[in-house]
């Protein structure tokens, strides 16, 4: 599986059940125009069918 989750031409965004990003794929780099780092640990919101935004998380450590 990681295999095709580094080497996939897609972008790949893998969430928990808090939605906070916990993957992130070199194709979502692209995409987004994001590092890895700088992504994990943020919290997904679905802001509208066509538009996704990444939020900072809020929870406590």
């Amino acid at each position: 599986m990681e295999a095709t989750f580094s080497t996939s031409l897609d972008g790949i965004i893998i969430i928990d059940s808090h939605g906070d990003i916990v993957e992130f794929n070199k194709s979502a780099q692209k995409m987004f125009g994001c590092c890895r780092d700088d992504v994990l640990g943020m919290i997904l919101r679905k802001r509208s069918s066509r538009h996704l935004t990444a939020k900072p998380s809020t929870r406590a450590c």
